[in-house]
């Protein structure tokens, strides 16, 4: 139920943020995914086509409208969809799994599994409340999963600002002068 709530009160802040400024592709992308979380593709679908004619470079926006045909099951145009949110934007992640997950599903394994896993070569820093999760793992700031991805965790639950803490020492160490560093 609660979140029925968000998403229903998600839906009407976007509806007036298009009331203010209807020109923002973003929020159409946004109130797009909100329907299609609800499971009304038909609205999830007119929302993106909406955000991609506002701004016909929104990579974002394709891959989301692809999401939604694939639930619709129109593969073969959900594929369209991904493959031009990565010629947009090739180092799109969620691009690269969308096409794989839809490659798949045509049973293309070859390919799709190459789509599928191209999100681990990159960087990821991923923000983690403490919450056991076993892909997750506790008390590391790896995963085995995804070896290019490190985890920022809370120290106790609720406990944000160690979080920020540890992005800060990350962003710190990474920012220094090459020879700046210390060794021990």
């Amino acid at each position: 139920m609660e979140e029925y709530d968000r998403r229903k009160e998600a839906i009407a802040y976007y509806k007036k943020a298009i009331a203010i400024k209807p020109e923002q592709a973003e929020f159409y992308n946004q109130l797009g995914n909100c329907y299609q979380g609800w499971g009304n593709l038909a609205e999830a679908i007119a929302c993106h086509q909406k955000a991609i004619a506002l701004k016909p470079d929104f990579a974002s926006a394709y891959n989301n409208l692809g999401l939604a045909l694939q639930e619709q099951l129109k593969l073969q145009k959900a594929m369209g969809y991904y493959r031009y949110a990565i010629a947009l934007k090739p180092d799109t992640a969620r691009g690269h799994l969308s096409l794989g997950e839809c490659l798949l599903l045509l049973q293309n394994f070859r390919q799709g599994f190459v789509e599928y896993e191209w999100h681990r070569r990159l960087k990821v820093e991923f923000f983690r409340a403490q919450t056991p999760e076993e892909r997750w793992l506790l008390d590391r700031s790896d995963s085995p999963w995804y070896p290019t991805m490190r985890l920022f965790r809370q120290a106790k639950p609720g406990d944000w600002s160690s979080v920020f803490a540890q992005v800060k020492a990350a962003l710190t160490a990474k920012s220094a002068p090459p020879g700046s560093r210390l060794r021990g």
